[in-house]
């Protein structure tokens, strides 16, 4: 299965409790388009496990 923005912002909203001030439609959009590395607009299982496992592909690049 694989994940679209509509269903992880379900998930987000309903599943975890975070509202739309926590984090933002937006910034849904955001992650899924970070995290979705096969350009497919949905989230895969492998992928969210790449982010899980690896956890630093959203870290801001640091200055220095």
């Amino acid at each position: 299965g694989e994940f679209d923005f509509r269903e992880l912002k379900l998930f987000l909203r309903d599943e975890l409790g975070l509202s739309e001030e926590e984090v933002t439609d937006s910034e849904i959009h955001a992650l899924v388009k970070q995290l979705d590395d096969d350009g497919s607009g949905s989230l895969s299982i492998d992928e969210l496990l790449d982010f899980v496992e690896n956890g630093d592909s959203l870290a801001s690049p640091t200055l220095g």
